[in-house]
């Protein structure tokens, strides 16, 4: 018999996680806001010509963690996903199955949120509210 597959929001960093929150992180609205429980694996500077053309600038700081080590507090609702790869995009509400990687971003204000890769989330760091390493 073949499993059932879960909703992609019982699946982490969108289902409930337990322990104390590190840091806590937030689209330029507020609607999405998120914790990660861990300091980051690492932490990288990415050049790709996506993170170019999304972010405005030469360069994106991402900060990666592993999937497991991030909830979202609010605003699963107001996430939208961009794959590079099938050059298309699903509101959250509106998505049933998803194709990662994913670009994540908020709906209302457009801030790009986040990398969804399969095991890994690479974080905009700019986003955290304490700059991570500074507080």
């Amino acid at each position: 018999m073949e499993k059932e597959k879960l909703p992609w929001d019982h699946h982490a960093p969108y289902c409930k996680q337990n322990g104390l929150a590190k840091y806590s992180a937030s689209c330029h609205c507020k609607a999405v806001r998120y914790e990660v429980l861990t300091d980051p694996e690492t932490a990288k500077l990415c050049h790709c010509r996506d993170c170019q053309k999304l972010h405005g600038a030469p360069y994106e700081w991402v900060c990666i963690f592993h999937k497991d080590n991030v909830r979202f507090i609010t605003g699963t609702d107001k996430l939208y996903f961009y794959s590079g790869e099938l050059f298309r995009g699903w509101n959250s509400w509106n998505v049933e199955e998803r194709v990662l990687p994913v670009k994540v971003s908020c709906t209302v204000c457009r801030t790009p949120i986040a990398d969804e890769g399969r095991r890994m989330w690479l974080a905009y760091g700019t986003l955290f509210d304490s700059p991570l390493g500074m507080g």
